[in-house]
């Protein structure tokens, strides 16, 4: 039964339980059979020795002759069952009923240092007013119970898990106060606490007394948490990190763009780019399908031969599943070329195509946006994007030199994109004033888009 306060026993004039339930002997001298499920525990402390007066009420005090602990404190419990019968005798013949049992946690002080301790099968007895920690519970649990020294010491083995100080005829466990406590939140502690912020940061609020309570060492710990949850990758350097080819195809850069958003006159939604290190010279190829790739190449490496009279001897690539095919290597090492592949993740290791795919892109958009052309015709901007780019000077040849006069020997035409102008029958036409009006899109033998036809 629950313990009400507002109960008084009739027989032995103590509250909490009624005559019915009372423990102690009737005016007859005679004791009452005990209810069903009704337990009985022992202990052997009186409750008005001076010793257990002076103990502070959240010590708990160590009891050779208790059957089980025993606490008065129901906010110690960290899990509860109310009990509907039970009573603890103590060395006064007296009782006090159990309210209930559960599990307690409270912080041990061994040696100085803070140990956390659990106790099971606590009873909650709100009449005794002190706690008690029973020895025959802890041998039970295998734990080694001493006394000597004025000291009482609780080992596992060769461990010491609780000490208990000797007060009068007492001995009293070693606990944690509150205030205490408070003060050895260590700075890791705090640091697990707050989501793992940054330690600097936390010893920063401590030094300016925006948090206390807390022991700051001024030493950062080194967090394994942290080591790997925050971890990136060194900073690549923007140099190159290799030589220029000495000659063309000794090294050629290439990378896949795509899918873009729109798809082009010719059906493409992907490009594929090739760079030679040494002349800079670039050859793009649309496509459908990223499943192109090889035969793109092929037709780049035929290409690429017939104007240098070389061959390609090393080839940089992503790890792209384009370039990864059995018949793609296959084909490189049935001509002797070395295929490098970057690091995972990592595409600053192909910078070369990674950085001509952004150029052409914004180029690209440039141009159909200056011109108001169709989103459609990326592939014709594309292609007047890189031969032009073919044609001028760049930082990585000398000043005199285009890649096209470096592969070729020659220079090429320029003209200006998006240009109106007249066919007709020449001077006819002129005098007929019929005229067609054309918009010039790239060269490669003047591909032509007529957007109106004008008769006037």
């Amino acid at each position: 039964m629950p313990f009400r306060r507002d109960m008084k026993c009739t027989n032995c004039n103590r509250h909490g339980h009624t005559a019915a339930r009372c423990w102690g002997k009737d005016v007859n001298g005679r004791r009452p059979a005990p209810p069903d499920g009704f337990r009985d525990f022992t202990c052997l402390l009186s409750t008005s020795t001076p010793e257990k007066r002076a103990a502070n009420a959240r010590s708990w005090l160590v009891d050779s002759g208790c059957s089980a602990h025993i606490t008065f404190d129901r906010s110690l419990f960290v899990t509860y069952e109310q009990m509907q019968s039970g009573s603890v005798e103590m060395g006064t013949k007296a009782r006090a009923n159990v309210a209930g049992r559960g599990e307690v946690e409270f912080m041990l002080n061994v040696n100085g240092s803070p140990h956390p301790c659990k106790l099971s099968n606590v009873l909650h007895v709100p009449d005794f007013g002190y706690s008690l920690l029973s020895v025959s519970q802890m041998v039970s649990k295998g734990l080694q119970v001493s006394f000597e020294n004025e000291k009482c010491r609780v080992t596992a083995g060769p461990i010491v898990v609780a000490t208990a100080s000797q007060v009068g005829d007492l001995y009293i466990l070693d606990v944690m106060n509150e205030t205490f406590s408070a003060h050895v939140v260590t700075l890791q502690t705090l640091h697990e606490r707050m989501a793992h912020v940054n330690v600097q940061g936390i010893a920063s609020m401590i030094h300016n007394n925006v948090v206390s309570g807390i022991n700051s060492d001024n030493h950062s710990p080194i967090c394994p948490a942290c080591v790997f949850g925050k971890a990136t990758r060194s900073v690549i350097p923007k140099q190159r990190s290799w030589s220029r080819a000495q000659n063309c195809l000794d090294l050629v850069h290439s990378d896949v763009c795509g899918p873009l958003e729109v798809q082009s006159v010719g059906g493409s939604r992907y490009f594929i780019t090739f760079v030679d290190d040494h002349s800079n010279w670039v050859v793009v190829y649309t496509m459908r399908n990223k499943s192109e790739a090889f035969a793109k190449y092929k037709l780049y490496e035929k290409l690429a031969q017939t104007h240098t009279g070389r061959k390609v001897k090393v080839l940089r690539t992503d790890r792209g599943g384009e370039y990864l095919s059995t018949e793609f290597k296959s084909h490189l090492d049935l001509n002797g070329t070395q295929h490098q592949l970057t690091t995972a993740y990592t595409p600053e290791q192909n910078g070369v195509a990674e950085r001509l795919n952004r150029t052409l892109i914004d180029l690209v958009r440039s141009m159909l946006s200056h011109k108001q052309v169709s989103k459609r015709f990326w592939a014709e901007a594309l292609a007047t994007s890189v031969y032009v780019r073919n044609r001028v000077t760049s930082r990585a040849l000398p000043v005199n030199t285009t890649p096209y006069r470096k592969v070729s020997g020659a220079e090429g035409r320029r003209m200006v994109e998006g240009c109106w102008w007249l066919t007709g029958k020449e001077v006819d036409a002129i005098l007929l004033l019929v005229a067609n009006y054309w918009r010039y899109l790239y060269s490669s033998n003047y591909i032509q888009y007529e957007p109106l036809g004008l008769v006037t």
